[in-house]
């Protein structure tokens, strides 16, 4: 099909992968990979890329493409697939850190971390813990532990509470703007 289609770039980047995974072949899927446009130019990768489909039995090679293909997205600015490639790393028993220590408040908004502002603002939209924890390719668990960080340190005790403070942040923030 690859070879009938070659002005559909990803129906050969598709074969190839296919056949990286047949095979067992890293290089095939390395190269998959870069003819996704995961390590360059192009069209957008495709929702499940090739370098995130290593099997566990080749964990020593996919480890450096997802490296690779983690710090392409950090560059592209592409935060999600950043989220879901450290995903598959945690899968493969490797953790990256993915946070700066910062001199911040203990309690109020501006002490919660970058990622408890955005757990906060998916809360506020109205959607579980496990829906939240899917769209940041997060543990519903892990979700758990950080509204509870951000309860103490807002001092509040409900979802109606941080969903009425997110409403009052982001006013606040419109209002600055406008004055600037």
């Amino acid at each position: 099909m690859a070879a009938a289609n070659p002005e559909f770039p990803t129906v050969a980047a598709a074969a190839e992968h296919a056949r990286g995974l047949l095979h067992g072949n890293a290089a095939a899927l390395v190269q998959a990979a870069v003819n996704t446009a995961i390590c360059g130019p192009g069209p957008p990768p495709p929702k499940t890329p090739a370098s995130c489909s290593l099997p566990g039995a080749m964990a020593t090679g996919a480890i450096a493409s997802f490296d690779q293909a983690m710090a392409a997205y950090r560059k592209a600015g592409a935060d999600r697939d950043v989220a879901r490639v450290r995903s598959r790393l945690r899968r493969l028993g490797e953790r990256r850190s993915h946070w700066r220590r910062a001199a911040r408040r203990v309690f109020g908004w501006a002490s919660l971390t970058d990622t408890e502002r955005r757990v906060a603002n998916l809360v506020a939209e109205g959607p579980t813990n496990r829906q939240v924890g899917q769209r940041m390719f997060l543990s519903r668990h892990t979700i758990d532990f950080h509204l509870r960080q951000i309860y103490r340190k807002l001092d509040i005790t409900s979802r109606v509470d941080l969903t009425r403070l997110v409403l009052e942040h982001e006013y606040e923030e419109e209002l600055k703007a406008e004055r600037v």
